[in-house]
């Protein structure tokens, strides 16, 4: 978790600047909101610990008998 938050940390203001160069050539243009990235955020994080919670409970209840007759 603590590597996601410092992405979400270093590619936010990135972001920030970048989609506020590339919309400001649009002629209806619209403000990039502090919200959406932190929705983006919140949704790295959730999906991590999803991740994370489904592949440890996975190796929780693996046999290791069938591990290592496979290797």
């Amino acid at each position: 978790m603590k590597l996601v938050v410092v992405a979400i940390v270093i590619a936010s203001p990135i972001a920030y600047y970048f989609m506020q160069q590339w919309l400001a050539d649009f002629a209806y243009r619209i403000d990039i909101k502090w919200w959406m990235f932190a929705l983006a955020g919140a949704a790295a994080v959730v999906i991590a610990f999803l991740t994370v919670g489904f592949q440890s409970v996975k190796a929780a209840l693996a046999n290791p008998v069938e591990s290592l007759r496979s290797e």
